[in-house]
C-alpha cells in the first residue's frame, strides 16, 4: 500500500466515523475509484453516482447472481432480464409514467398476461391465442363474446355470430337507435312470452298493452281491432279496412283513387246522414227528403209518394210510366224516365218533339163539360199538324196549299174543289160557331154559307135540311160562278 501524505491512520478508533477524502482528486479502492459521490473504475469514473434519494449507474447493471433493493430502481436506459422478473409485492405493480406509452413485446413469441395471451395483434389463451383479433377498424372475436359483468365499448361492437345477453340491453345514447342494415329482414321475438316497445306489447301477431294485449292481431289477410281504432294524425293503408263495428272519422274522408266508389255490399242498405246538418255529394245538398244546393237547399221534396220540385225543372227528355205531380215548371235538358203517370198541374213546356209510343196512342181533355171547357192545340209562331193536315190559326190545307180551307164566323171557304158524297156531323167551326162543318162516315155537312171555285160530287149531292126544299137548301151554297147552278140546273 502506498500512502500518501494525507493526516489519516490506517485504522479507525474513533465512534464517528472514518472519511476517506481527497481535496483535490479521488479516491482508489482496488480498481474502484471514488470521486465524490461518483463510483466507478480508472476509464468511466462516474459508473454509480450515489445521492441521498438513490444512486444512478451510468451504463448496464449486471446482476450474476440475486440482488436486493431495498428502493426503488430507476434505470435511465434499457433494462434487459435475463430471467424472468418476480415480484414480491403482494399487491404489485407494472406502471409507465412516460408522455408516449408502455410496450410489453416479444420479439419471437407471445406475451402472457396471467392466462390472457397476446400474439401480435391478438388475444387469447394458450390453446387458442385468436380469441380476440384487434385491427385499426374494430376488434373481432372468434367464438363467443361472453360478459359477466359491465362492460365498456368506445366504438362499434360487431358480432359475427349470435349475440346472446343475459340481462337487459341499456342503451345511454340520447337518440339511440336499433338498427339492422341485412338484406333480409330484422326478428324480434320472445321464445316464452311478450315483447314490450314503450307501452306497446307484441305477443306473437298479437299487438295491445299490458292490460290488453290482443288490441290489434295481424294476419295475412289483413288486421282486426279488438276496440275503437283512432287516429290522431295521418294513416296510410296499402290494402283494405274491413272494421266490424262502427267506424268514427273525427276529419273529412279523402279517396285518392282515380275512379273512387263508396260502395255498400250488405242486405239491407246505405244510409249516409248528418245528425245535425246536411250531406254535400258534389254540388247537390241533402238535408233530410230535400235535396237542393248550398244556397237553395229545398228544391226537390220527397215525401211517400209525392216528389215537390221547388222552381223549375230543365230536361231534354221526359219519359213517364207513372203518376208524377208537379207543382211549378218542369223543365228537362236530359232524358228522364218515369214509370208511372206525370200529373202536371201547370204549363207544360217541351222544346222538342212529344213522342208517344203506345200502340193506339191519345191526346185527351178530361176537362169538365161546359161552355168555356175545351182543349187549344195552337202554334204561336207556326202552324200544327195533324197527320197531313195543316192548321195555320182558322185556315186548314196540307204543307204545300196550307189554306185549302178557311173558316170564319160567316162560313168555309174552299180554295179549291171540294169532294164529297154527302154532308153530316160531326162538327168543325169557329168559337163563336163551332158547328159550322158537320163531318161524318157519310160525308160534309155545312151549317153556313159553303163558299167554293167548283163542286165535284160522287154521290148523293146534298143531304138537304128538312123542312127546306132541296132549291132552297141549295141556294144557301154560294158558288163561285152563278152559272154553274142554272147550267146544272139544280133548282
Amino acid at each position: 500500500m502506498t500512502w500518501r501524505a494525507l493526516s489519516i491512520s490506517p485504522y479507525h478508533t474513533g465512534k464517528i466515523g472514518l472519511a476517506i477524502t481527497s481535496t483535490s482528486g479521488y479516491v482508489d479502492v482496488e480498481d474502484l475509484r471514488f470521486t465524490g459521490a461518483a463510483i466507478g473504475v480508472s476509464g468511466a469514473p462516474t459508473v454509480l453516482t450515489v445521492a441521498s434519494g438513490g444512486a444512478v449507474v451510468t451504463g448496464t447493471l449486471s446482476a450474476s447472481s440475486s440482488a436486493h433493493l431495498s428502493s426503488t430502481l430507476n434505470v435511465g436506459g434499457i433494462t434487459t432480464l435475463a430471467d424472468d422478473l418476480l415480484m414480491l409485492e403482494d399487491i404489485a405493480a407494472l406502471t409507465h409514467t412516460g408522455t408516449t406509452g408502455l410496450a410489453i413485446t416479444s420479439t419471437s413469441g407471445y406475451v402472457d398476461v396471467d392466462d390472457i395471451r397476446f400474439t401480435g395483434a391478438s388475444i387469447g389463451v394458450s390453446g387458442t391465442p385468436t380469441v380476440v383479433t384487434v385491427a385499426s377498424g374494430g376488434a373481432a372475436v372468434t367464438g363467443t363474446l361472453s360478459a359477466s359483468s359491465s362492460t365498456s365499448l368506445s366504438s362499434i361492437l360487431d358480432v359475427g355470430g349470435v349475440t346472446t345477453l343475459a340481462d337487459d340491453l341499456l342503451m345511454s345514447e340520447d337518440a339511440a337507435a336499433l338498427t339492422h342494415t341485412g338484406t333480409a329482414g330484422l326478428a324480434i321475438t320472445s321464445n316464452t312470452g311478450y315483447v314490450d316497445v314503450e307501452d306497446v306489447r307484441f305477443t306473437g301477431a298479437a299487438i295491445g298493452v299490458s292490460s290488453t294485449p290482443t288490441v290489434l292481431t295481424v294476419a295475412s289477410g289483413g288486421a282486426a281491432v279488438t276496440g275503437t281504432l283512432s287516429a290522431t294524425s295521418s294513416a296510410h293503408l296499402s290494402s283494405t279496412l274491413g272494421v266490424a263495428g262502427v267506424t268514427t272519422i273525427a276529419d273529412d274522408l279523402l279517396m285518392l283513387e282515380d275512379a273512387a266508389a263508396l260502395t255498400h255490399t250488405g242486405t239491407t242498405g246505405l244510409a249516409i246522414t248528418s245528425n245535425t246538418g246536411y250531406v254535400d255529394v258534389e254540388d247537390l245538398r241533402f238535408t233530410g227528403a230535400s235535396i237542393g244546393i248550398n244556397g237553395d237547399t229545398d228544391i226537390l221534396t220527397l215525401s211517400s209518394a209525392t216528389l215537390t220540385v221547388a222552381g223549375a225543372t230543365v230536361t231534354t227528355s221526359l219519359d213517364v210510366n207513372g203518376v208524377a205531380n208537379i207543382a211549378g215548371t218542369l223543365t228537362l235538358s236530359g232524358a228522364m224516365n218515369l214509370s208511372s203517370t206525370l200529373d202536371v198541374a201547370g204549363i207544360t213546356t217541351l222544346a222538342d218533339d212529344l213522342l208517344m209510343t203506345e200502340t193506339a196512342a191519345a191526346l185527351t181533355h178530361t176537362a169538365a163539360a161546359g161552355a168555356s171547357s175545351g182543349i187549344n192545340i195552337t202554334s204561336t209562331n207556326g202552324f200544327v199538324n195533324v197527320e197531313d193536315i195543316r192548321f195555320t190559326g182558322a185556315k186548314m190545307g196540307t204543307s204545300d196549299v196550307p189554306n185549302m180551307i178557311t173558316v170564319s164566323d160567316e162560313g168555309v171557304h174552299v180554295n179549291g174543289s171540294l169532294y164529297s158524297s154527302s154532308f153530316y156531323s160531326p162538327m168543325i167551326g169557329t168559337s163563336n160557331v163551332p158547328d159550322i162543318i158537320g163531318i161524318s162516315d157519310d160525308g160534309i155537312k155545312v151549317n153556313g154559307t159553303l163558299t167554293t171555285t167548283s163542286f165535284a160530287f160522287t154521290g148523293r149531292a146534298v143531304q138537304v135540311d128538312p123542312g127546306l126544299t132541296d132549291c132552297a137548301w141549295f141556294q144557301r151554297v154560294k158558288l163561285k160562278h152563278d152559272e154553274l147552278l142554272s147550267k146544272n140546273k139544280m133548282c
